[in-house]
């Protein structure tokens, strides 16, 4: 999942996100978090501040920093919280956030040729 300190939606969901994460170990499901903000951009987002959102929320799942931006852009991630599943084969299951994304877009218009009922 692509998270970040300073983002409301994170920061609304911070405690569930924890709980469903600790539920998902117990089944041997596996979370990490990334966060690939420029902390210069977001000085909420530094690395010493992830270090203390960790440890005050009691992470019991790896909070690492995407310096790069390159795993982001690999995974398309663009908004926080952005969530990606993965099936026992490493295939992708399911991507939340940009489903989310997508539905916020307009429905393409029907051509022409579509017929209505």
């Amino acid at each position: 999942m692509f998270i970040c300190n300073h983002c409301p939606y994170v920061q609304a969901i911070r405690d569930r996100l924890v709980r469903d994460c600790r539920e998902l170990q117990q089944m041997g499901i596996n979370t990490i978090a990334i966060m690939s903000n420029d902390p210069s951009d977001y000085p909420e987002d530094s690395f010493d501040n992830m270090k203390k959102v960790a440890q005050e929320f009691s992470f019991t799942f790896p909070y690492v920093w995407d310096e790069s931006q390159a795993v982001a852009q690999a995974y398309g991630a663009v908004c926080t919280p952005d969530f990606f599943g993965f099936n026992a084969d490493l295939e992708l299951q399911y991507a939340v956030g940009s489903m989310l994304r997508a539905r916020k877009q307009r429905p393409p218009m029907p051509s022409a040729t579509c017929s209505r009922r």
